[in-house]
């Protein structure tokens, strides 16, 4: 598709002529890897509960810890988790997490690291009373 709109073939051998005004924006696809290259690791995590009862404690320094990460970009709790005396249930499937990061790095090492403490972490997120 995009070589109707850019052209990627020599114009001389071409049976049609591609607008001239668009020679800059033509790709040279023969320049183009075979594969792409990784330049970042990256993902998603969601937060898993692992306990279930009447949230007794939020653990903000938890929180803080995660944030902290060199490879987390943006992050969330919902807000139903984030009252105290709200009931929270161990999660079973993706509806039932209790909320998110966005997790970044091009140094693979630094990222696997920052994901496995994330999931170290999201075991001391709450407390409750059973």
């Amino acid at each position: 598709v995009l070589a109707a709109y850019l052209g990627d073939s020599d114009e001389s051998t071409s049976s049609h002529e591609y607008p001239e005004e668009t020679v800059h924006l033509r790709l040279p696809w023969d320049s183009l890897p075979a594969l792409p290259t990784t330049r970042a690791h990256g993902a998603i995590i969601h937060f898993v509960s692992h306990v279930s009862g009447k949230i007794s404690r939020i653990n903000y320094e938890v929180f803080d810890q995660m944030e902290e990460l060199p490879s987390v970009m943006d992050m969330h709790v919902y807000p139903h988790f984030l009252d105290e005396g709200n009931e929270i249930e161990k999660t079973v499937d993706i509806r039932s997490d209790t909320g998110w990061a966005h997790v970044m790095n091009d140094d693979e090492e630094e990222f696997q690291r920052d994901v496995a403490r994330l999931i170290e972490l999201q075991k001391e997120m709450f407390d409750v009373e059973e």
